[in-house]
């Protein structure tokens, strides 16, 4: 075997490499896989969690606060008072759109919050998650 066919061997699963399971493929537009969900679910809640602080409860910290209040508000369309940033209730409705929501939902939220600038971590970590996804977004949101 050459150089190159052992690099591409070990990019794949062992099931992959003995043709038992199907090697990735690239996701129709419209496509959202279990996987794509989990990651990019995984992706946002790290980035929550590292900002929250406890209190009494455990609260959702800066920038997030404020994003997530603005999703809330004029992405959701939900009025401003039933916001809650304490993070057991923040989390909730973000969690549901990766969880059950269509690629609309997903990447329209995806959309959303990267127009809002909530850290260059996120834009730039995203980045490295797109590889699962089917189209590109850009770091500005278009």
């Amino acid at each position: 075997m050459s150089d190159d066919e052992i690099a591409r061997r070990r990019a794949l699963t062992f099931a992959q490499a003995e043709g038992a399971q199907a090697l990735p493929s690239q996701l129709q537009r419209s496509e959202v896989t279990q996987e794509l969900r989990a990651v990019l679910w995984s992706f946002i809640f790290d980035l929550l969690d590292k900002t929250s602080h406890r209190d009494t409860y455990t609260y959702v910290g800066t920038p997030w606060t404020g994003v997530l209040k603005t999703v809330h508000i004029f992405h959701n369309h939900l009025p401003a008072d039933e916001f809650s940033n304490r993070f057991k209730d923040a989390v909730v409705p973000v969690k549901l759109v990766f969880e059950k929501g269509n690629y609309l939902d997903i990447y329209g939220w995806l959309q959303f919050v990267l127009r809002k600038k909530p850290s260059a971590e996120f834009s730039k970590q995203l980045d490295l998650e797109a590889a699962l996804l089917p189209f590109r977004i850009s770091r500005d949101g278009r």
